[in-house]
């Protein structure tokens, strides 16, 4: 299903994949927290912002595992109880 996030909700889901730039990220973490998914991969951030976006989410999803190259970085989380 695609949705345009800059005008919908996310759709909930069990997994949540997220390419986006920080500033839609930070602006859809607390839709995603009211429902969070099981798992979440949020990616197009880059090295120094990847932080910011954890935080925004770290109230209900724990970072599992967080992949950088070339100054990208990608962050797996989940709910705690999935761990």
């Amino acid at each position: 299903e695609r949705v345009n996030l800059r005008d919908d909700a996310p759709p909930g889901g069990e997994v949540v994949v997220a390419n986006l730039m920080r500033p839609l990220l930070l602006r859809l973490a607390p839709r995603i927290a009211a429902a969070p998914p099981r798992a979440a991969i949020v990616s197009g951030l880059l090295d120094d912002e990847a932080d910011e976006v954890v935080a925004a989410l770290g109230a209900v999803l724990a970072e599992r595992r967080r992949i950088s190259r070339r100054g990208w970085t990608t962050v797996l989380l989940t709910r705690p109880e999935a761990a």
